[in-house]
């Protein structure tokens, strides 16, 4: 039996209580008795199997950290090796290698450069219009009437499940 269907029982029952005005029998509070019982062990079960995955999560992590950290040292190492390239066929004046499959053309490439400071007639300033959600909640909180007439904002208490 899973958590739904022992669930679905519970409801069941609840729902035999209401329409007998809270009476139950004594077969029917052993049932309810029984179905509490095999729920909150199935919780208890679920608990850890969550607990599980909460720690494979962890070590998940820490490889995805572990694995990044690996990427960048052999990325670092490409580019040391593309500048040595780079140096070597710069200074003995060499522009393309192609032995085998190895195929190496030092490109022509155009950098641009400015001494002074950046021309005020190519700057723009543009507007941004971004929504100040943590200011709203402040005027709402101190304005609640106001904010429900005008924006129909309100804040409303649920409950959420908090796993520890």
């Amino acid at each position: 039996m899973n958590i739904f269907e022992i669930t679905k029982e519970h409801l069941e029952l609840i729902n035999l209580l209401e329409q007998n005005d809270g009476e139950m029998t004594e077969e029917q509070e052993q049932s309810f008795v029984e179905i509490l019982k095999k729920g909150s062990d199935k919780v208890t079960a679920l608990y850890h199997v969550f607990a599980n995955k909460r720690a494979e999560l962890g070590g998940i992590k820490f490889e995805l950290d572990r694995i990044a950290v690996l990427k960048k040292r052999v990325e670092t190492d490409m580019e040391r090796i593309k500048r040595l390239i780079e140096m070597y066929m710069k200074v003995t004046g060499t522009e393309k290698i192609k032995e085998g499959v190895v195929d190496i053309i030092l490109a022509k490439k155009t950098d641009f450069e400015y001494t002074v400071d950046f021309p005020k007639e190519f700057t723009r300033t543009e507007k941004v219009e971004k929504e100040d959600l943590a200011g709203f909640k402040d005027w709402c909180k101190e304005n609640p009437e106001k904010a429900l007439k005008l924006y129909g904002a309100k804040f409303v208490e649920n409950k959420a499940i908090r796993i520890k």
